[in-house]
């Protein structure tokens, strides 16, 4: 395989075409996610200690306000739009969908992994060694409730040289339409046999990837953004959106 070296300088050679909107809508899509988490605790000192309360237990009303902080599929969008044109410059290279996927997972998990083990192994320590109060060991253990949509994204970089193939063949949109029918139909079953978020068999979570799939395949449709038709495409979706926001709330 490469060497770290020569995987780094080839991430450098990239850097000089990137696209500083989508690197600046994956940025403000993470730092989203962190202030909404943020903004759902409330660490309260009080006479039993320290206790962290839910927010949104608290001010139910306050509820719609965490569409503001539904940022992911943007963040899945923009890693599309990012990830396509890197991975065809590397497959007419002639390079493998495994070395290019083995690069972009690197490339996200160097810097998770390290933080991620870290808190575990605080809670660890502060759990049989410090006795540190159970509010603060839950609200820490809390990081992999952030992180859980990279695990996601992970996957899908996993699976983008495959959809791109499918899109080129079929058209993005029979590839999407092709995805969301059944997850349509995974969620339409769940329901009627009376499943609930907290108590939902494993094949539902299939829908992970059926949903975030055909959502991050949008981004295939990046380069042509500036398009009067695209545009009125794209006026037609958030129009959908904000119709399906209405009726959902």
């Amino acid at each position: 395989g490469r060497s770290m070296p020569s995987m780094q300088r080839m991430t450098m050679d990239e850097l000089a075409g990137r696209d500083r909107a989508l690197d600046a809508a994956r940025a403000l899509a993470m730092l989203a996610v962190a202030i909404g988490h943020w903004l759902g605790a409330e660490p309260v000192v009080t006479p039993d200690g320290l206790v962290v309360r839910d927010v949104l237990a608290a001010l139910p009303a306050a509820a719609h306000l965490t569409w503001i902080f539904q940022v992911i599929p943007l963040f899945m969008v923009a890693g599309f739009a990012v990830g396509i044109p890197s991975w065809r410059r590397h497959e007419e290279r002639g390079a493998t969908a495994s070395s290019w996927v083995a690069r972009r997972a690197w490339r996200l998990l160097w810097p998770t992994i390290p933080v991620v083990l870290f808190w575990t192994v605080i809670t660890q320590v502060g759990d049989h060694l410090l006795r540190l109060d159970d509010a603060l060991l839950a609200a820490t253990r809390g990081i992999g409730l952030i992180v859980w949509f990279l695990a996601i994204y992970v996957l899908l970089m996993a699976l983008l040289p495959i959809l791109d193939r499918l899109a080129r063949r079929f058209g993005t949109l029979r590839v999407m339409v092709a995805f969301v029918v059944p997850a349509v139909a995974i969620d339409v079953a769940a329901a009627r046999l009376g499943y609930v978020s907290s108590s939902e068999p494993s094949w539902v979570w299939v829908n992970f990837v059926l949903w975030w799939a055909p959502i991050g395949l949008a981004g295939r449709w990046w380069p042509y953004s500036r398009e009067r038709r695209m545009r009125r495409i794209a006026a037609g979706v958030a129009g959908g959106a904000l119709v399906l926001l209405v009726l959902v709330t």
